[in-house]
């Protein structure tokens, strides 16, 4: 009795430990959109506004002062180091305390690593089928929207340097989503205008492309041909 009882319980209380939670992949994923979303919306100003201060004097830094990557990097750390290392000295040469160990300033969390390469994994599988979709040929329009962002990407890459396109995308994501709000009904008018016309070219190129007879329309004409045929004979 005791063993069919404890038998019992396994089977109704089974054991999902080594299932992985999607709804957490999910929700984490909505949880980083949503703090890019507000910091590029201008959400908490403070924020947005250091943010935005930090990236122009990087760009300046690097296109007018004259700093490498490499060497201003090297720098920054340099600063933090050497301020960090010169505070604490000060603050224990003033109290007389004795030196503690060195504090860790931050680590990894694994678990949250794991989850975020599952993540990416995920995001890359489907940028993969996507993208063999477009191959494949068989969505016309997705295939016409890619070779119009790819033509103006590079006609801007003809127009301008990699710095300089990094900097306009970098402004332009802090500043294009509030022009958004404030316009987005004439916007939201213009862009389905354009998505009309570019379904509308799509059909009628669709409707210029030779079809090939289907797997009926074949066997039907198969039948009539072997019919006409055999009547011939006799």
């Amino acid at each position: 009795k005791m063993s069919k009882s404890r038998s019992a319980e396994e089977i109704a209380e089974p054991n999902y430990s080594g299932i992985v939670d999607f709804t957490s992949k999910k929700t984490q994923a909505a949880s980083t959109n949503k703090q890019l979303l507000d910091l590029l919306r201008w959400e908490k100003r403070e924020l947005s506004g250091a943010v935005l201060g930090c990236g122009l004097l990087f760009f300046y830094l690097t296109t007018f002062g004259g700093y490498s990557y490499l060497a201003l990097a090297s720098m920054l750390i340099l600063i933090h180091i050497l301020v960090s290392a010169g505070l604490n000295l000060y603050t224990l040469y003033t109290s007389g305390a004795k030196p503690e160990s060195p504090k860790k300033p931050w680590h990894i969390d694994a678990e949250q690593a794991k989850k975020f390469a599952d993540f990416a994994t995920t995001e890359l599988n489907n940028l993969a089928d996507w993208y063999g979709e477009l191959l494949s040929g068989q969505n016309l329009v997705a295939v016409a929207q890619v070779v119009g962002v790819l033509f103006s990407t590079w006609t801007l890459g003809t127009w301008f340097s990699d710095v300089t396109l990094l900097f306009l995308g970098f402004v332009g994501a802090f500043s294009l989503p509030l022009v958004y709000e404030k316009h987005n009904k004439e916007i939201n008018d213009q862009i389905g205008k354009l998505k009309t016309l570019v379904e509308k070219n799509i059909e009628n190129l669709r409707s210029r492309i030779p079809r090939a007879p289907s797997a009926t329309a074949a066997a039907g004409a198969g039948g009539s041909g072997g019919t006409s045929s055999h009547g011939k004979q006799n």
